[in-house]
């Protein structure tokens, strides 16, 4: 895998001799432009280094291998904060196999995310950019977008992912600042602290309610289904299913 780097813009994995064609390319797809292919490398090592550190490899094999080639799979698997998130999950339902799939979904929505504020703010390079309370409304505008928030209606078209990106959000940055006090870095720590606090006392009024809004809304204009007739000749007089004469 050391042959293999990831590209700090788009997070995609390339051979290391051919990442300077394909920043050439990558350059004009992003607005950030940078002039040193060395500098991509490094950074690129970098990033691929993080995220296969103490990587399990029955995540790997069960989730990462089984998600979909696409550019979300590809921040997934490569970024790391994004797999730590994923290896806390599988160590909870590590037994749960049938539960594989709704991990996979999790790290798809954050990976969701991540494209979304990177395409909205520059600078924007890992998750971890943005768990600093100077770029929480930058967080909550990101997952507006990302959960098609209509600030007319004040509604959203994804109103389960806006709700499921906040708990996930407040996860990644707990999972930070558990890391940053085993290494003993103070300024992760607190600024990872700081960001947890304002998800937790922000994100009920700016997102969590008119998420659970929308929900409601839709809930009470579904249309209640009425059986028609020849439904209800199915059922015989105690409520049973009558087909053809038989009670089943």
């Amino acid at each position: 895998m050391t042959e293999y780097v990831i590209c700090k813009l788009c997070l995609g994995t390339y051979v290391k001799a051919e990442l300077w064609k394909h920043m050439a390319r990558c350059s004009i797809k992003f607005p950030e432009k940078q002039k040193s292919g060395g500098r991509h490398l490094r950074c690129g090592s970098l990033l691929m280094t993080q995220a296969l550190q103490g990587l399990s490899s029955r995540l790997r094999e069960n989730v990462l291998a089984k998600m979909n080639d696409d550019g979300i799979a590809v921040v997934a698997k490569n970024h790391p904060l994004v797999v730590k998130f994923g290896e806390t999950l599988y160590e909870k339902h590590r037994h749960r196999d049938h539960l594989h799939g709704f991990i996979s979904n999790k790290l798809s929505e954050v990976a969701r995310f991540l494209l979304s504020i990177r395409a909205q703010t520059e600078g924007i390079t890992c998750l971890e950019d943005c768990i600093k309370p100077s770029m929480f409304p930058v967080v909550v505008k990101a997952v507006k977008v990302t959960a098609g928030y209509d600030e007319k209606t004040r509604k959203f078209s994804l109103p389960s992912l806006a709700l499921k990106l906040t708990h996930t959000l407040r996860r990644c940055a707990e999972i930070l600042a558990t890391d940053a006090i085993v290494v003993d870095n103070s300024v992760k720590q607190n600024d990872a602290a700081k960001f947890s606090e304002l998800c937790k006392k922000q994100f009920s009024s700016k997102i969590t309610t008119h998420a659970l809004s929308t929900l409601s809304e839709r809930k009470y204009n579904r249309p209640q289904l009425v059986p028609i007739a020849a439904d209800a000749e199915l059922f015989g007089p105690e409520g049973k299913v009558v087909h053809r004469g038989i009670k089943v």
